[in-house]
């Protein structure tokens, strides 16, 4: 969208609401762990490691003669994934570094597989942070990436034209790769890599509330009423909607995560 610029809008969240995420997001978690094809004594890298939630079972795949490298842009995030390894009893072969994923701070071929979840979406440029991952893990390895298309997020509600216009300003503006999912094929078969794999994950909510709570709604209303794109009555009127279809247990949200998966020749 035209005159709005993305970088002024664009973030992360924090422990808790990936905590929550996690929960509603545990199969493609599992699913994605399972592609790396980890045994123990390897060596895995997860790129936008935040909190250490997926380097805690990462290190269930390798075990303590193995190790795990959590990477993440955010300092505070890497104190919270150390203090939670700490705690798992694991911080012998679990370790996360404050680094840029477009410059990993590891030499070429260092680890078995790496992988990044919902990550990508965030990055302004993702195919260099694709090319350190490739750059890093050893040949054979496998690079698993997951990410939502937040073009494909939608919630059924009257007010059609509402929701469309706030779908955009969330895929273009709170973005900044917002199409990620539907992208993610042709950036592995691009940089070389084979035997790419594709899996598609639904996602469903049917509790506003949670929604509300884990999603990028308030920021994503601000921004839309800040540059005109919907008026103060009209965001009165698809909280009204939206609250209507909580209170007559109706209420229902979907979008679509990618996972894929490709082998380093």
């Amino acid at each position: 969208m035209t005159g709005i610029d993305p970088k002024r809008y664009s973030g992360f969240i924090d422990a808790d609401r990936l905590d929550v995420l996690a929960r509603g997001a545990a199969d493609l978690k599992r699913r994605s762990h399972a592609l790396m094809q980890l045994e123990p004594g390897h060596r895995a890298l997860d790129v936008g490691c935040g909190p250490g939630i997926d380097t805690l079972a990462l290190a269930e795949h390798v075990g303590p003669q193995g190790e795990v490298i959590g990477v993440d842009y955010d300092a505070d995030m890497i104190a919270e994934a150390d203090a939670r390894a700490q705690q798992a009893g694991v911080e012998a072969w679990v370790t996360h570094v404050h680094a840029d994923a477009g410059a990993l701070p590891l030499p070429d071929g260092h680890v078995h597989a790496c992988r990044s979840d919902r990550v990508f979406q965030h990055l302004p440029d993702p195919e260099r942070a694709l090319a350190e991952m490739i750059r890093v893990t050893r040949r054979g390895g496998w690079i698993v990436v997951a990410d939502p298309d937040q073009g494909t997020m939608s919630i059924d509600t009257p007010e059609l034209d509402i929701e469309r216009r706030l779908a955009r300003v969330r895929a273009e503006v709170l973005f900044h790769n917002g199409f990620s999912g539907r992208r993610l094929r042709g950036q592995l078969l691009r940089h070389g890599l084979q035997d790419v794999a594709v899996e598609p994950y639904p996602l469903v909510v049917t509790d506003y509330g949670m929604l509300r709570q884990v999603d990028v709604f308030d920021r994503l209303e601000q921004v839309a009423v800040d540059f005109g794109v919907i008026t103060e009555d009209e965001l009165r009127r698809w909280h009204e909607s939206l609250q209507r279809a909580e209170d007559e247990e109706r209420f229902f949200a979907v979008g679509l995560y990618v996972v894929v998966a490709g082998r380093k020749p």
